[in-house]
């Protein structure tokens, strides 16, 4: 609990029906709350922006930086060049963490392999010292909140993550094996004319893995482990680019206690939106679209990729949509069960 307001990240339950060898069904049961930002009605526009990171703590800073860019737009509260750069590099940090949970953890778990933590408590002590080293601790989440001056200790906590990355190198090697051996680089190919899920592999679409996993084996497996190894490589730059950028910045007030504003951000699973209308400076309708929901959506791709797939053996099958659910939606807990009928 946060302030009187609970924690709202839940998980899926994926279950599968087989029929005659093959899977016949996909139902994606969620526990996440649906329309859970009914929360928020009635509360001052400060208590949201610095509580709902923990609420939903399932891209918490990308959550905040949502909220802090609906409420500015609703409130005309400009915000200079040096905020959205540090905003972004909490957010990138975030994306990072999540996609090395996956990549050094999940992935390997469910191939057998040695899991790796390194690099994701190394990922989790970079998203706390920007914290710290960038953005002055948590007033940051106040709207129009400002910056000091960037303390040199974020620098060297770039470069020690930046090698951090490079130690993967054996790991993501052995995944790359690992599902080579199984024969699963195509499983869950999108079919037809669909395009692919919000996330990485849509960042990296054009990436040179990612068209080489594609043009071998469709847009599988495969082609969505190398659009999440791109990130792991290109994430980091994005966030050198984005300390590069960084300077002290003043703090700027609200010009309205009225108004509606909309938010995008980018994240590791995809587009969060937030839409938000304010009146006196306290929230009266509010509106989170989160990406996962789309994901799972009964024509999301996890289930698209599912539907049919081989269900001769029970334990690989389990195994693979295992796999694939990692591979589209890199944050969201969940839980695999096959019925076979």
């Amino acid at each position: 609990m946060t302030g009187g307001m609970a924690e709202m990240s839940g998980d899926i339950h994926v279950k599968l029906r087989v029929q005659n060898g093959r899977v016949d069904r996909v139902e994606c049961v969620s526990s996440r709350p649906t329309n859970s930002a009914w929360m928020f009605i009635g509360k001052p526009v400060e208590r949201v922006t610095r509580s709902i990171g923990a609420v939903y703590s399932l891209c918490g800073s990308a959550q905040t930086i949502a909220a802090l860019m609906a409420v500015e737009n609703a409130l005309a509260i400009s915000v200079g060049p040096e905020v959205r750069a540090a905003r972004d590099l909490l957010r990138l940090s975030e994306m990072l963490t999540q996609t090395a949970m996956r990549l050094c953890l999940h992935w390997p778990s469910v191939l057998g392999l040695k899991p790796e933590p390194k690099l994701v408590r190394d990922c989790l002590a970079t998203e706390q010292a920007f914290e710290t080293y960038v953005m002055g601790g948590p007033d940051w989440k106040t709207p129009g909140a400002g910056l000091p001056k960037p303390d040199t200790a974020a620098n060297e906590v770039m470069e020690g993550l930046t090698n951090s990355i490079g130690e993967t190198k054996a790991l993501t090697h052995a995944i790359r094996s690992g599902l080579n051996a199984l024969g699963l680089q195509s499983f869950g190919a999108l079919t037809g004319g669909a395009r692919p899920e919000q996330g990485a592999l849509t960042r990296n679409w054009t990436h040179e893995a990612v068209i080489n996993a594609r043009f071998d084996h469709g847009v599988g497996l495969l082609a969505r482990l190398e659009a999440s190894l791109a990130d792991l490589n290109t994430i980091p730059k994005k966030m050198r680019a984005a300390l590069d950028d960084l300077e002290g910045s003043p703090a700027t007030s609200c010009i309205q206690t009225t108004g509606e504003g909309f938010a995008r951000v980018e994240t590791a699973r995809g587009t969060l939106t937030h839409q938000i209308s304010i009146k006196d400076n306290k929230i009266i309708a509010y509106r989170i679209d989160a990406p996962t929901e789309a994901n799972f959506h009964s024509d999301g791709p996890v289930r698209q990729g599912l539907l049919e797939a081989d269900a001769s053996d029970i334990s690989a099958l389990t195994q693979a949509a295992q796999l694939h659910i990692l591979a589209i939606d890199p944050c969201v807990e969940f839980h695999v069960e096959v019925d076979d009928a």
